[in-house]
């Protein structure tokens, strides 16, 4: 029995109170990302029901809930999201467990992922509506059927990418390009490489898109391709970007000479000089630029990328004096914008033509 005086008990502080430690999930994968997991959020509401019941001063709890609001945002936005980063096991564990939460599927690069991956996943992502296949080497049209599927996609890409740029790495073939329209018929955005596969005619379904607002392609093959299908057949096409290799031959005069034709706003052309010798090439001349002004009366602004090792030889003066011609030859009284960049588009760069100057910085 304590003979010593009674010691009294010290008030510890709502302050001084240590929290609880946050429940973890078990079966979450690591992230280097903050955040809270969607699955244990009713444990952490009740963690803070229970740290803070009673306190006075509002302003901890306000602070705390503001936290924890911001924390599941995160958490929410990284379960729509998804990019590869070169961890094919933990891609398909991220990609499986948010299957009807994904929004965006980028797995550019990706040279893990097979047909069989993806079939796995076919009708299996109904909100998916953003899908890039760039450089994913193992994906043929069979897996980009089965990704597509829910018929939600908005935007498809299919590039070559700095990391796969040979001609051996340009896997789109005219059965890929059937898919589009067959099983994302309200695509708004298309990004395509086109390489020797794709010949004649094979590109003319992309005009049967129904909501197709903007299309880029890179033409790398060696047939003579041509724009005028598509342009003709087309009814909301208003943002087109073309970079044509130097390896392809393309008819730039090859276009409708109809009224109803795509109701062009906006133009970004490359034109690669010709690789192959002894070979004639039509460029992209300043005959070729007034047809198209002339055939596209919505045609506003014309982005123009010319290489130092020859190709198209417009100028500056030039294009001025030809705004005022096109001024005075249309009906409608608009007259085009002109903007002549020295150097190469990169079609390889991730572009959104609805945000105009992105790669004419």
């Amino acid at each position: 029995m304590s003979t010593g005086p009674p010691q009294k008990k010290q008030k510890v502080s709502d302050e001084d109170t240590p929290l609880t430690e946050l429940p973890k999930d078990q079966n979450a994968p690591a992230t280097d990302l903050p955040g809270v997991s969607l699955l244990v959020l009713p444990d952490v509401l009740l963690r803070i029901v229970i740290d803070y019941a009673g306190v006075s001063r509002s302003a901890v709890l306000s602070c705390v809930c503001k936290v924890l609001n911001s924390n599941v945002a995160i958490a929410d936005k990284m379960r729509k999201t998804f990019r590869y980063t070169d961890c094919p096991t933990r891609s398909k564990v991220l990609v499986s467990r948010a299957k009807s939460n994904l929004v965006c599927l980028d797995l550019s690069n990706c040279v893990d992922w097979k047909d069989t991956d993806c079939k796995e996943l076919a009708n299996k992502l109904p909100s998916l509506q953003h899908l890039d296949l760039s450089g994913a080497l193992k994906i043929s049209s069979h897996g980009a059927k089965n990704l597509a599927r829910n018929g939600g996609l908005l935007s498809f890409s299919c590039n070559i990418t700095s990391r796969f740029s040979l001609c051996k790495d340009m896997r789109l073939t005219p059965a890929y390009v059937k898919v589009l329209p067959k099983f994302a018929p309200k695509l708004r955005q298309v990004e395509l490489t086109a390489g020797s596969k794709i010949k004649p005619g094979n590109l003319d379904v992309l005009g049967e898109l129904p909501n197709l607002e903007a299309l880029s392609l890179f033409l790398e093959g060696f047939s003579v391709l041509s724009m005028k299908r598509i342009l003709g057949s087309s009814r909301t096409l208003t943002h087109l970007r073309l970079k044509i290799g130097g390896w392809t031959k393309f008819n730039w005069w090859d276009i409708p000479n109809s009224p109803n034709v795509a109701p062009l706003t906006h133009l970004v052309v490359s034109d690669e000089p010709i690789l192959i010798p002894d070979i004639p090439k039509w460029y992209f001349d300043l005959g070729a630029l007034k047809s198209w002004l002339l055939v596209f009366p919505t045609l506003s602004a014309v982005t123009i990328y010319r290489s130092d090792r020859g190709g198209s030889q417009l100028t500056p003066l030039a294009l001025s004096a030809l705004g005022d011609e096109v001024l005075v030859l249309r009906d409608n009284g608009l007259k085009p914008t002109f903007k002549l960049i020295e150097g190469t588009l990169h079609i390889n760069r991730q572009w959104n033509p609805l945000e105009l100057g992105r790669d004419e910085k």
